[in-house]
């Protein structure tokens, strides 16, 4: 027999078969345990990824805070001396965004006295040494560049190891000031 007509005999043979509605079934169980064998283990690691990506990639404003409170607590003085923070930004030259005065420390109540280079959650950031002028006391204000977008929600105020803490978010920013207390209202 050749191959040809084998060939066309086995084609018939199986055009004339039809499975049973009992083998149907369970070909199409045995497809639904396959499925779900598979998609379980799918679903829960791209639900595992999210939520790994959001918590490893959002910081809680309490780190930050805690951060800026250490920091704050080392009085470290200024490295570039200047009320001028454009002549500040200039010296420091190795930040990555320009500073800001912020809309929350209007120049009539506050005066810049210096700053330096110092880091917040790995990142490079301004340390601004900034005067109430109706007080006179000096607080610190933290500058660094917003570089995870999920901190849309980061506002936090504290008080972490006796120094007042308020952190917020501005011109693509995240600022922080410490000193010894801190209105919510601190702009006035």
């Amino acid at each position: 027999m050749n191959q040809g007509k084998l060939k066309e005999i086995v084609k018939n043979h199986y055009l004339n078969k039809e499975l049973s509605v009992h083998q149907l079934d369970r070909l199409n169980l045995l497809n639904k345990k396959f499925l779900f064998q598979w998609s379980t283990p799918l679903v829960a690691s791209f639900v595992l990824l999210f939520f790994l990506t959001f918590f490893y990639f959002k910081t809680p404003p309490q780190d930050i805070i805690a951060e800026i409170a250490y920091n704050h607590m080392k009085s470290l003085s200024s490295e570039y001396e200047s009320q001028d923070l454009s002549v500040l930004q200039k010296k420091m030259n190795k930040l990555d965004f320009t500073m800001i005065s912020s809309a929350k420390l209007p120049t009539a109540n506050w005066k810049v006295l210096g700053a330096r280079y110092c880091s917040l959650q790995g990142k490079m950031a301004a340390q601004i040494k900034i005067m109430n002028l109706k007080t006179l006391e000096v607080y610190t204000l933290y500058q660094a560049k917003l570089v995870n977008k999920n901190l849309k929600l980061l506002n936090g105020h504290s008080y972490q190891s006796g120094v007042a803490v308020k952190v917020w978010q501005e011109k693509g920013l995240v600022l922080g000031l410490a000193g010894k207390k801190i209105r919510l209202d601190f702009a006035n």
